[in-house]
């Protein structure tokens, strides 16, 4: 039999060999019966099996997405450049990612030299195709810890010694509050990395005959020989030395001696310029030394807080490291050579630093005497005998002290005359009791002091400085200013004359130091 391409072998005329083939054809036909059923079971399966794996897709792109929102949030939390308690970080993070729900809990463990912050979270994501298997949701957790640590702290604590400190016993009671300050932020392990600076101000800052050499001070009068009630060491500024956090340039003038207000000797000492056992404390931690330091501090004469602010500012300034290590060991403690430290920066977090400033007055206009000629302040008549602290050989009295100003002070005297029986000033010149003429005028007005003092607070934070200001007992315009001045409304303290507010401010400054290491 020939079988033509295309005959339909399973029908042939009778026989054994066409019903054997016409049984393997039904054979034929059950065996593709079964396996299209296979075929249909499989494609079930492969959908169910993608289906899952699309679900899955989805959660763990869900998953994913939570993860990265974890990390950053915990990133962020755990900068020390950040302004805002870490909890409050991370919970704005979810926030506007529109995963606040997904947030379970979070919490930080901060101290003075860094913090931990940590985060849990769960999300339940909707299945597509594995509901048909009772499974509706799909359940995703994202949990994650962020740590960051600072070795070194740097404080400037800018102290108001201002003549109306004295009322009420205002220094009294910041002496006090100053003294718990050191003690709380010198607990523990970290003090031997925090390096405190104090800076005294009244109208001028004294920083002490080395740093004043140092900074290139043209000397008017010779400190070195006078009485620790007259020796000081104040600088000349000019408006172009407040633009910047740097130290001044070589050549600035001596502040002269002189008194705009009434000295109340039993906690005064005399001059615009506070004396050099008033000057500034550069980066201690030696808890004995700062609480003596303070008890020791006199009050002058003057309300210069931009002046303050520059100093408290300097000493925080990387450029002045060249003059910490040049110091002796009684001035800057070995270990604080090194220092200050670079600034604050996301890439260099081993550093914190602080500008605490304190106030109990508005800031005042910065006035000057003036003398245009030689003042004759001898018994013998003769005029042309001193001037601008110069000595002419023709004075008789070995034994005087010549102020800067041209007055000639001689320490020993117990009451205010000269030899001629007229009336002198108490160690240089009281412009309160002088004429007009004997003063500059504003040798720089209160509105350009105020601005001084802007400029240095906005330069304090724009290097990531920390600034807290205190307005202690004080009026409105000075709450303003020291409000502006401040990193961040909270850093502000408005307290009144009491014991309980100063402390309470200093105190709640010092926890934040070390317990919530807000920076920027």
């Amino acid at each position: 039999m020939t079988i033509e391409v295309g005959d339909d072998v399973a029908v042939r005329e009778p026989g054994a060999e066409g019903g054997s083939r016409s049984r393997l054809g039904r054979f034929a036909g059950d065996e593709s019966g079964a396996m299209v059923i296979f075929g249909l079971f499989l494609l079930v399966l492969m959908l169910m099996v993608g289906g899952m794996a699309v679900d899955f897709m989805n959660g763990e792109r869900q998953r994913a997405a939570m993860q990265q929102t974890m990390d950053s949030s915990l990133l962020a939390a755990a900068s020390l450049r950040r302004t805002l308690p870490p909890e409050e970080v991370v919970d704005d993070f979810w926030l506007r990612s529109g995963k606040a729900d997904m947030l379970q809990s979070r919490g930080a463990d901060v101290d003075l030299n860094g913090k931990s912050v940590w985060a849990n979270a769960e999300a339940e994501v909707p299945t597509v195709f594995m509901h048909m298997l009772d499974v509706n949701t799909l359940k995703y957790a994202a949990r994650g810890r962020a740590e960051e640590s600072v070795g070194n702290v740097e404080i400037s604590l800018v102290l108001d010694i201002s003549g109306s400190m004295r009322f009420g016993d205002q220094i009294g009671k910041l002496r006090v509050a100053a003294k718990e300050f050191f003690t709380t932020i010198l607990s523990g392990e970290s003090a031997s990395t925090t390096s405190i600076n104090v800076v005294p101000y009244a109208g001028q800052v004294s920083v002490g005959p080395t740093l004043f050499s140092r900074f290139g001070g043209v000397r008017r009068n010779g400190d070195a020989g006078a009485p620790d009630d007259v020796r000081a060491s104040c600088l000349d500024m000019t408006a172009a030395d407040y633009a910047n956090a740097n130290p001044p340039a070589s050549g600035r003038p001596q502040t002269a001696k002189f008194m705009n207000w009434t000295i109340d000797r039993p906690t005064m000492n005399w001059g615009w310029c506070p004396t050099d056992n008033s000057q500034i404390l550069i980066a201690q931690n030696d808890l004995a030394k700062l609480n003596g330091f303070i008890d020791g501090i006199r009050l002058h004469d003057g309300t210069g807080t931009q002046t303050g602010v520059k100093y408290g500012l300097m000493l925080l300034n990387p450029a002045m490291r060249p003059h910490f290590q040049a110091m002796g060991g009684a001035e800057v403690p070995t270990q604080f050579r090194n220092r200050p430290l670079n600034w604050p920066t996301e890439r260099n977090a081993d550093v914190s630093k602080y500008l605490i400033v304190m106030t109990d007055g508005e800031i005042t206009e910065q006035v000057r005497p003036r003398f245009t000629g030689w003042i004759d302040r001898d018994a013998d008549d003769k005029d042309n005998e001193v001037y601008n602290g110069v000595k002419d050989p023709d004075l008789i009295d070995g034994t005087d002290y010549d102020i800067w100003n041209g007055q000639k002070i001689d320490p020993n005297l117990s009451i205010e005359k000269d030899k001629k029986g007229n009336d002198i000033p108490y160690r240089g010149t009281e412009l309160q009791n002088q004429p007009s003429s004997n003063r500059t005028g504003d040798f720089t007005s209160r509105a350009s002091n105020v601005q001084m003092f802007t400029d240095q607070c906005n330069l304090a934070k724009q290097n990531g400085i920390i600034v807290y200001t205190i307005a202690f007992n004080a009026g409105a315009n000075a709450a303003d200013q020291m409000r502006a001045c401040a990193s961040h409304p909270g850093y502000f303290f408005q307290v009144d004359g009491t014991q309980k507010q100063i402390r309470d401010a200093f105190q709640s400054i010092a926890r934040s130091i070390r317990q919530l290491r807000l920076t920027q």
